[in-house]
This record gives C-alpha cells, sequence and structure tokens, in this order.
C-alpha cells in the first residue's frame, strides 16, 4: 500500500462517493444566475478542473479586500510583459 494517495485516486473516490449533485449545481446557476447577473455586485462561479473545484459566492467588498482591484493587476501584467521582452 502507498504512503499517501495520489490526486487521481482521491479524485475518483470524491466522484464515486457521489458528495457533488452536478445537475442540482446547473439548476442552481440556471435558477439564480440570471437574477445576479442584473441585481448583485459580487463574484459567482463554478469552476470545474482537474485540480480543483471551486464554488464562489463572495461580495464585491470582500473580493477587493482579498485580490484587491483587478484593473491593477491588468496593469501591472502588462508592464512585467513588457520589461521582459
Amino acid at each position: 500500500m502507498p504512503k499517501e494517495l495520489q490526486h487521481e485516486e482521491i479524485a475518483q473516490r470524491f466522484l464515486e462517493s457521489k458528495s457533488l449533485d452536478f445537475e442540482a449545481m446547473s439548476r442552481f446557476v440556471a435558477d439564480v444566475g440570471p437574477e445576479l447577473v442584473v441585481r448583485d455586485q459580487g463574484v459567482h462561479g463554478v469552476v470545474f478542473g482537474r485540480w480543483n473545484l471551486l464554488a464562489c459566492m463572495m461580495p464585491v467588498d470582500d473580493f477587493r479586500s482579498i485580490i484587491g482591484d483587478l484593473r491593477q493587476v491588468g496593469r501591472l501584467a502588462q508592464d512585467l510583459q513588457g520589461k521582459t521582452r
């Protein structure tokens, strides 16, 4: 028996446990999404990938306090790209 579980094994066991209900998630997004687009200022989303599953429901002020102003991040990235070329 290996000393540690590999990511693929953990992911497979997690999916097999049926802990995630992808159909319920899609219904939630379909039901609430349109209203969030027009009436909310937060950041909302569900991201699926090989290395992560992230569900984010964060008010815009909390997002700014953690991440900062993304417009500034974009400018910083452009500055850094200009300097590395």
